[in-house]
This record gives structure tokens, C-alpha cells and sequence, in this order.
């Protein structure tokens, strides 16, 4: 059985850790924030150019996905005008 010593740890030691462990905290908040602000940021911006300036680009998007056109095999066609028959 092994034997533990434990260090009493004065007032001002614990004041000293306290106040770094804060400091991690307040920097990895100050971190984070600042990411999402700037995630934000480029998010408005991107959609603010994408609808001033790159409008060529969107409307030929949609021109693409409204004017689809699907080429079948005669063999589908003859297959389903079979089963709406029966």
C-alpha cells in the first residue's frame, strides 16, 4: 500500500491558481467568440456578394435546375402504359 503526503497549500498559492485558471478560461472565451464572430462575418459577406455581384452565377444555377430535361428508353415507357392498363 503506497502512502500519499499531501502539500498544504497556503492562501496565496491558491489565489495565484485561481487567478490562472481564470485566465485560460477568459482567453478560451475571448478564442471563441472571436471564431464565431468572424464565421459570422465572411457568411454575411458571401451572401451579400453573392447576391450583388455574382448574379450570372445564380441565375444559370437556377436556369440549370429548372430546365432539366430526362431522355427514358422507349422500354419505360411501353413498361409503365403496361401497368396502367392492368
Amino acid at each position: 500500500m503506497q502512502h500519499t503526503s499531501y502539500k498544504k497549500i497556503s492562501s496565496k498559492s491558491k489565489i495565484i491558481i485561481n487567478k490562472t485558471k481564470k485566465r485560460k478560461h477568459f482567453w478560451r472565451f475571448v478564442f471563441t467568440f472571436l471564431f464565431i464572430l468572424i464565421v459570422f462575418f465572411v457568411l454575411i459577406y458571401r451572401l451579400f456578394y453573392l447576391e450583388t455581384h455574382d448574379r450570372a452565377f445564380l441565375i444559370e444555377y437556377g436556369q440549370n435546375e429548372s430546365n432539366r430535361m430526362i431522355d427514358l428508353d422507349n422500354t419505360w415507357a411501353l413498361f409503365m402504359i403496361e401497368m396502367a392498363r392492368h
